[in-house]
Order: C-alpha cells, then structure tokens, then sequence
C-alpha cells in the first residue's frame, strides 16, 4: 500500500495529464451504490453451495467495506482515464471496472477468460494488480480503512481539486502541492487542514489545539486501559501514515501510545512556534477566494489580481524583497561585530543566540515565501534589461569595494526580455550577493545584445571562484558550499532563468582567468527595440 502523500500526489498528478488530454465519455459518473450491489450480489451468487467459495469469501468480506470499495473502484477509474481507457466511453469504462471486480475477487476467472480478449484480460489484470499495490489487497489482513484514506476524496476536502459534475479539476491548493518537495508539500497539507479543520475531532483535518499538543507531547502513554488519546483516531493514523508519528505497541499489539518522529517535531513544533506563517497565511487566502467564489455562484476559482490569494502573494514577495535586502547587510555587519575582541570578550554568547536565531527565523519566512509565491498565475511582460540590472545594483548591500561596472554591448543597444521583472531582479541580486559574500572586490556585468534573439548576461567576479567539485551541484537545491548558505539562492536563479523565461544559466570560464563567472543566456522579447 503506497504512503498517503505518494497517493495524493499522484491523483493530483493524474487529473492534471487527464485534463491536458482529450478523453471521451467524460460525462459518466461512479454510482458507487450500484457497485456496492453489485460485489453483493457477486458474494451471494457465488457463495451458493459452494462451501469453499463462501468460508474464503466470509473471510475477505470485512475487508470489501464501502470505503475500500469506493477506494478500489476510484483508483481504478483513474487509472483507466490516464492510460487505455482514455478514449473509451464511459459505459465502456464502468464494464471493464466491473470485470476487474470479478478479477480482483477471484470470481469466474475460467468465464471471463473466454468471454475477454487475451489483450483485454491482460489489461483487467494488470489494472488489479497495480490498483491493489497502490491501496492494498483484501488478502492484507493489516488493511484498515478511514475516509481520509481514499485520496480523491482527501484532496476534494481539502481544496486540492475541485469537482464539477462528472469533472475534477486541480485546484490552485493542489498546483502548489504538485510544485512543493519534500517536507514542503507536508507543511503545505498541515496548512490546510489546520485552516480548515472543524474542531479536534474533524476526520479529514487537524485543528491547531491538537497541533499544539503534540508539540507539547511528543511522547503520550496510556495510563488506563480504554483511555483516549489526546488526538483524534483519524489525525492519529493520517499523520501516522504522512510520517510524522509513530505508534507505540506493547503485549498482543495493543496500541498503548504514540511518539513522534523527528519529522513530526519539526512541522507541529513549526505551527506551535508560529514559525510557519507563508503557508497559514497563503492557505487562509485561497480559502478566502473559495468562499467568494462559492457566494457569487461562480465553479472555477481564479486567483484574478484583485482576489486575497494574488494580493496576499505580491504582499509576499515585496515583503520577501524587502526583509532579504535589510537582513544580509545587518548579518555581514554582525558577523564583524562578534568577531571584535573587545565583544568575544564581553559574554554575550546568549545574546548573540537569541539574535542569530531571530534572524534565521526571518531568513525561513523569506525562503517559504520565494519558494510559494512561483506557482502563482502573474502576467508577464517585456522589460528593459538594463533597468532591471540598475535596480539589482543599486539594492546590492552591502556593496562590493571596488563597485560594480557594468557594459553593453553594443553600446547603443535597449535590450528587452519577457518575464517577471521583480524575479529577474532578484536572480542578479542573489549572483551579486553571493560574489561580495565570497570575497569579490569588484564585480562586472556585460550584457551582448548583438543576436536578434538572445541576450547574454555575464556576472563576473574577482573572488575565489568555485572549486572543482562543487561544480556539479552548484544549482542544487538545498545545497550550500558555504556555511552561512541557505542552498536556496542559485536554485531559484535556476528556477526563474530556465523554467520561467526559458533560458539557460551556468557557470563558465572566467575571462580573467580568477573569480567565478556566471552566463545567463534569454530569449530577446519579440518586437523589442
């Protein structure tokens, strides 16, 4: 059985392929009433005067609850929408889920052999098999089924996709948790279900005040037999499945407490600290934009430039801009201050603590924002290269010693590209910033403007340039080659420079033979000057 997270993932993935794609009969709608009947009637009909069929068929029938059906049915389709069955009708779609029953419960195998093409009943066997390694099998007699577990039905409580008719759309709560990695899409969904839960005893969705004790109680025992958790059932076993918890066990595997793993520490202490406000805060405006729409009639939410979601993200990314501009000057500058021998002399060990951790706090906020606010819809537009190159230098702090000398070539040239300026600008922030934090005395920047359609920006620096071995993961993610690096600032130069404006940046050959160089070459915006 695949983790939660993988499985609400993937359906996300999948409804986003399915509507990038025709696919016929869209319009049919699961009647999991009429399927339920269906496995009934299948049990009753075989378990006639067959004793063998009806002891091994008493045996799985807890298994086939209506929540594991509508799970297997529910993979199923999706499974048939995003491969064979997409060009299919949707009778024909409900046919073969129906024989796949029959398959999935050994049930007239040698019947439907004859009655199905060798091709077809490869199909029905291939789509059983790979929808019980996704969800488990009857035979699996740990299987244990709660609503949250199915994940088309997670992600429609959750906003993540939104289902109109017959018709499942990914919602802008589920762009953002395809784009996110790692424990990001986890704090992402914690978000959420923290935003939208009812009260502690919410099935789908965790409220604060059970985050908050979990953060506080990381390790709870039962003292009493019968005694309840701190936490609700389904938040237990949800977050056991994301991950984050564990349960405890003693004699005949009685479940007799919980602990939670370093993970869960990380994202419920997080909440408890208020450390994760990008993602409240994003999460409470997409919600925001829900309920208008909902209220004016409308199906499709739209984050339009007058909505909370975009309002709430351009207040982001100027606050982003701003908080990174003050904090690196005030860092550099600190870092010379605790380095003085009059201050290492002082005792001021917990001061600097307290004020090295406000900043990283800070330093969190701006790197949750930045890697947020992408997935947004923003219009683009065409903008002069070297406005954007004047603004990245002027906001340079602090700034290298020997300046930043900057040519065009030609000299007469206007070069323009298309994009979103704010973010190009800081792309050049970060490759400056990163130069004067390694030492460069002085910085060039020549921009080539000779082709009609590609403008090259070189930023080269005196510095010590890059070691060798550091060059394959330079645009890593989450990768620092130096101590006080975050790893987020050459990813997201890669983010913007390949995906956004679909350019290329890498590291070449420094011209003078000593400092790091870094190339950007971008289309030339059509129609520029």
């Amino acid at each position: 059985m695949l983790p939660l997270l993988e499985r609400v993932v993937g359906h996300l993935e999948r409804v986003q392929r399915v509507a990038d794609k025709e696919v016929i009969g869209r319009d049919d709608r699961l009647d999991y009433d009429d399927f339920e009947g269906f496995v009934i009637e299948l049990f009753e009909r075989a378990a006639d005067g067959d004793v063998q069929v009806a002891e091994r068929l008493d045996r799985d029938h807890w298994v086939w609850t209506p929540d594991y059906l509508r799970a297997f049915v529910t993979e199923l389709y999706w499974r048939l929408l995003d491969g064979a069955g997409a060009r299919w009708t949707g009778p024909e779609r409900i046919s073969v889920i129906k024989v796949s029953l029959r398959h999935a419960l050994r049930l007239d195998e040698g019947v439907l052999a004859e009655r199905l093409t060798p091709p077809r009943m490869r199909l029905v066997a291939g789509l059983v098999q790979s929808t019980q390694e996704s969800i488990g099998s009857s035979e699996d007699s740990w299987v244990e089924w709660a609503p949250w577990q199915i994940a088309e039905d997670y992600c429609e409580r959750l906003g993540l996709s939104h289902v109109v008719g017959a018709n499942t759309t990914v919602a802008p709560a589920g762009a953002i948790a395809i784009r996110l990695r790692g424990r990001d899409r986890l704090r992402w969904l914690l978000a959420l279900e923290t935003s939208l839960a009812i009260s502690s005893r919410d099935p789908w969705c965790v409220d604060l005040g059970s985050v908050r004790i979990l953060a506080r109680q990381p390790n709870w025992r039962r003292e009493s037999y019968g005694e309840q958790t701190p936490i609700s059932d389904s938040t237990f076993g949800r977050w056991i499945d994301f991950g984050a918890l564990d349960h405890v066990n003693e004699a005949l595997d009685e479940v007799i407490g919980y602990e939670l793993t370093p993970m869960g520490k990380e994202l419920f202490g997080e909440l408890d600290r208020n450390d994760a406000t990008s993602f409240r805060t994003l999460a409470r405006a997409l919600l925001e934009d829900e309920r208008e729409a909902v209220l004016a009639g409308n199906s499709i939410i739209d984050p339009a430039p007058d909505r909370a979601t975009a309002v709430t993200l351009r207040h982001a990314r100027m606050v982003a801009h701003e908080v990174r501009n003050a904090l690196l000057p005030v860092q550099y500058a600190l870092k010379k201050v605790w380095s003085t021998p009059a201050v290492a002399a002082a005792g001021l060990d917990d001061a600097r603590r307290r004020i090295d951790d406000g900043l990283a706090r800070l330093h969190r906020f701006v790197d949750d924002s930045l890697r947020l606010t992408p997935v947004t819809r923003e219009q683009t537009a065409n903008f002069s290269v070297m406005g954007a190159i004047d603004e990245a230098r002027r906001e340079c702090l602090p700034a290298p010693e020997g300046g930043i000398s900057i040519e065009m070539i030609p000299a007469s040239a206007a070069p323009e590209c298309r994009g979103h300026r704010g973010r190009f600008v800081l792309v050049l922030l970060n490759l400056l910033r990163n130069a004067v934090q390694v030492g460069g005395q002085r910085i060039s920047i020549s921009v080539d403007a000779r082709s009609a359609d590609t403008v090259t920006i070189r930023v080269q620096d005196d510095g010590p340039g890059i070691a060798e071995d550091q060059r394959d993961t330079l645009f890593e993610n989450g990768v620092s080659h130096r101590s006080e690096g975050s790893g987020h600032g050459l990813s997201f130069v890669r983010l913007v420079v390949e995906q956004e404006m679909e350019g290329a940046v890498r590291l070449v050959p420094s011209v003078e033979r000593r400092g790091a160089c870094f190339e950007i070459q971008l289309p030339a915006a059509k129609g520029a000057t």
